[in-house]
């Protein structure tokens, strides 16, 4: 296992992180029933990837409202996530968790995760929340896997846009 720092973002061109499309291999059906959430994981036979473009983070931009903890190793940032500052919730906004393509699977993304979770706790927080696709099967099952409840689901946000057909699931940790 490597070892990896969390700290704030060291330099800002750290967001400029490697990153690609995400593969579309199906979609997390979610289902409120008797004031329970359930999923079924749908695999598709044909995978694609996602045509969405990536996000380009301006640090200057999100400095402002988010906290920025990078991932390190060595002095190489091999990952970062965004939290939001403030929240009008009991739960802190995690905009996003990234990790360098050549550094996945190997920890990074729950690690940064954790910090989030723990710096939220330290700020008088619940927890934290995040939002993902439901056609990222990776991502829904990341969040899954770290702790995360699904606690809604948005079938409104691609309304209109190339993505109509997508619907974000909120997840909870805390």
């Amino acid at each position: 296992m490597i070892n990896v720092r969390i700290t704030e973002l060291l330099n800002k061109d750290d967001l400029k992180l490697a990153t690609r499309p995400y593969t579309i291999k199906g979609r997390m059906q979610v289902r409120y029933y008797n004031g329970r959430w359930s999923y079924k994981i749908i695999e598709y036979k044909n995978k694609s990837l996602d045509d969405a473009p990536i996000d380009e983070y301006d640090y200057d931009k999100y400095s402002k409202n988010y906290v920025i903890f990078g991932a390190y190793v060595n002095d190489k940032c091999v990952g970062f996530a965004l939290l939001e500052k403030t929240s009008r919730t009991r739960y802190l906004y995690v905009r996003e968790v990234r990790t360098d393509s050549e550094y996945l699977s190997q920890g990074i993304g729950t690690k940064l995760l954790q910090h989030c979770f723990d710096k939220a706790l330290a700020l008088g927080y619940r927890g934290i929340y995040a939002v993902t696709p439901d056609n990222n099967l990776d991502s829904c099952r990341f969040y899954l896997y770290n702790g995360f409840r699904i606690g809604g689901l948005d079938t409104e946000y691609y309304m209109g846009t190339n993505n109509e057909g997508k619907k974000d699931i909120i997840f909870y940790r805390g």
